[in-house]
């Protein structure tokens, strides 16, 4: 490959920890940002979307109603075009406590899901108690769409979905 058609994504000391697409464009989550590739017929352009939002578990990065939702060091936020907005600010405590107590273990441990016909994200993390992990669920649902953004109703449901024990 031609060195011309090499082109680094923010830091090259910072791993890219997912690729998703959207309508019109490819979203870069990494350790240092969210980047936007966009073009076409061989000319592309990345651009930053927001340097300051770190995704934190790279498995909650998934992609409903042409956004992306994922945990990021900022809350759980939506990437899209227009850049990045937080959505968990009704539990913004409990979220910040849930990445201090355990942010190794978030990293591996959270993962996301969608439901477009549902318009529900769902955020899956474990949480350490003793030699039990126990499965909690984060539910958002956009209720209604204005001008592009979405109104969210959050509900955080702490459930005890699933033990298992931990293997070491």
């Amino acid at each position: 490959m031609p060195t011309s058609n090499i082109n680094y994504i923010g830091s090259k000391n910072y791993p890219i920890r997912r690729i998703l697409a959207l309508r019109d464009s490819l979203f870069i989550l990494k350790d240092d940002g969210v980047f936007r590739l966009t073009g076409n017929g061989g000319s592309w352009n990345i651009d930053p979307i927001d340097v300051s939002t770190k995704i934190i578990a790279p498995d909650s990065a998934v992609v409903m109603n042409n956004q992306i939702f994922c945990l990021s060091d900022q809350g759980i936020v939506t990437v899209s075009d227009i850049g990045v907005q937080v959505i968990s600010r009704p539990i913004e405590d409990q979220i910040t406590d849930l990445i201090s107590a355990s942010y190794d273990n978030l990293k591996k441990l959270s993962f996301g899901m969608a439901y477009d016909t549902d318009r529900k994200y769902y955020l899956y993390n474990y949480r350490d108690w003793g030699l039990t992990l126990i499965l909690r669920k984060h539910l958002f649902t956009i209720l209604s769409l204005k001008r592009g953004l979405s109104t969210l109703k959050m509900q955080n449901m702490h459930l005890l979905i699933e033990q298992m024990i931990r293997f070491i």
